[in-house]
């Protein structure tokens, strides 16, 4: 009561202060006037605030809500169609015979009024070919086109010779009004080839364009209303995001706010070390965490994360050594992957992630199986553990001897054993990527959740699908260890080592 403002806006309080209304004046008003409307019953609809809690029913809501313009449209479209059929129609088919489906009642072409119920009921898909059969009907069934000549100002028959004066106009009708005024004959057959490419025409513009266009409308609205509830970001944090972003774009003098310049580092001393000035992406990241933004984060605080951000801002750095270029969304999409720790952030993404989750959680369930004998060389994939005596052996795996486990120490520990040597990683790689497991690095993990996908016990047994994901996990975790800061250390540590003897 006091503030007021927000209940009235409301517009499902605004509905509930109207429905209280017609409840008012039928309770108080309408028996003083003697009338009897039933408004009361109206209070059902007030079931609907109950079903707004339901987070189902409220994207369905939102559905509709965005497709009803499109389908209005739609709509529209359909009306227009039916409108310039039916008057086609009516000129067409006015003197049909009566049949089964086109009546003497309304559903027939003998007005314009009627042709639009006509036109309707075949939109719907009513009987609509039994109406096609009844508009091209043909002798015998029908009368054919006749004449009979009359004088209409004097009521006497013409003459027999002067018959041939009358003119056969096109849908039917015979006219002689330039001889003889009005007088005219008709005909209660159909057009037969004709009513086949009118309906036939008809039906393929109505079903198979408009109708397929008003469903097309209805699935992209509830794909944008159900991209809240999937979606790894709030709209409230990506106005943070923007605001912040307008606050550090706001002392660029010029150019594109949309874009962000990282400079090349003016001190030929450092630039080595440090070959770009990162001041603007500090800022950026500063004022992101004091507004609390997900997207922010302190570089004190979580230094893994700005080093992350800092080599992926290095990749996009051009190769004749200009200043880096990132757009306002490359920059909410990359700070948003580091913020979920994972690089996919499209809705199918998300749902490939929850179905390995949902993987690893049933794979997790299930009761494991009491074995008798262990095959040898194997590890337990069940427990996500290598057995004690497998521990103790140390030789190569064939492909056969593979367990597609779900425990990446273990995924790795046999990728260092594989037969080919093509295939294995090194000792030195298996330490290193050992570590990045330890520090949650989100390169390997996604690489590792596409391995589980294609492991499963249903791969397993497609032509050696699971084996060529093993592989590929191997290789791509190759990549990582390479692009990781101890890898890029032994990397330069080994060029090192060969430039004095290339010197010798």
């Amino acid at each position: 009561i006091a503030d007021p403002g927000p209940y009235l806006q409301n517009p499902s309080d605004q509905f509930d202060i109207f429905l209280t209304a017609l409840n008012a004046f039928e309770l108080f008003i309408a028996p003083s006037l003697g009338i009897d409307l039933g408004l009361s019953s109206l209070r059902m609809f007030r079931l609907f605030r109950l079903l707004t809690r339901i987070q189902t029913f409220v994207s369905l809501l939102e559905t509709i809500t965005k497709s009803a313009p499109q389908a209005l449209a739609s709509v529209v479209l359909t009306f227009i169609v039916i409108f310039i059929f039916a008057a086609v129609g009516t000129r067409m088919f006015t003197y049909v015979k009566a049949g089964e489906e086109l009546d003497t009642t309304f559903n027939n072409f003998s007005t314009f009024l009627k042709s639009l119920i006509a036109m309707f009921r075949v939109s719907s898909g009513a009987n609509w070919s039994t109406v096609l059969a009844e508009a091209g009907i043909g002798e015998p069934y029908c009368t054919p086109q006749y004449w009979t000549p009359v004088d209409v100002a004097g009521d006497e028959f013409v003459k027999a010779g002067e018959w041939d004066m009358a003119r056969l106009q096109p849908f039917g009708t015979w006219s002689n009004g330039d001889v003889f005024g009005a007088a005219g004959a008709i005909s209660d057959c159909g057009i037969g080839v004709g009513a086949f490419a009118f309906f036939l025409l008809f039906v393929f513009i109505n079903n198979y364009i408009i109708l397929p266009t008003f469903v097309a409308s209805i699935i992209s609205s509830y794909f944008e209303a159900n991209l809240k509830e999937h979606s790894l970001v709030s709209k409230d944090e990506l106005l943070k995001f923007r605001d912040s972003w307008l606050e550090v774009m706001s002392s660029v003098k010029g150019g594109d706010a949309g874009t962000m310049r990282l400079e090349r580092n003016p001190d030929k001393g450092q630039r080595e070390k440090h070959p770009y000035v990162f001041d603007r992406f500090d800022n950026l990241l500063s004022i992101l965490e004091m507004q609390g933004c997900r997207l922010g984060f302190s570089k004190v605080a979580a230094p893994e994360k700005y080093k992350s951000a800092i080599a992926r801002l290095k990749s996009k750095a051009p190769a004749d050594g200009q200043a880096i270029k990132i757009q306002y969304r490359q920059m909410a999409v990359m700070l948003l992957s580091i913020a979920e720790k994972a690089r996919p952030v499209t809705i199918v993404d998300i749902l490939r992630r929850k179905q390995a989750m949902a993987l690893l959680k049933a794979e997790g369930m299930k009761a494991q199986a009491r074995r008798q004998k262990q095959e040898v060389g194997k590890l337990h994939a069940a427990v996500n553990l290598p057995r004690e005596d497998d521990k103790k052996k140390s030789g190569l795996l064939s492909p056969e001897d593979i367990t597609y486990s779900y425990n990446v120490y273990v995924v790795l520990d046999q990728l260092s054993r594989v037969e080919k040597e093509g295939d294995r990683i090194s000792e030195e790689e298996h330490e290193g990527l050992k570590k990045l497991c330890l520090q949650n690095n989100e390169d390997l993990f996604v690489y590792f959740e596409e391995y589980v996908e294609k492991s499963g016990p249903v791969f397993q047994n497609k032509q050696n699908e699971a084996y060529k994901a093993f592989i590929r996990f191997g290789r791509r975790a190759k990549d990582v260890y390479a692009r990781s800061p101890e890898g890029n250390k032994k990397k330069k540590k080994a060029q090192v080592q060969e430039e004095p003897e290339e010197e010798e």
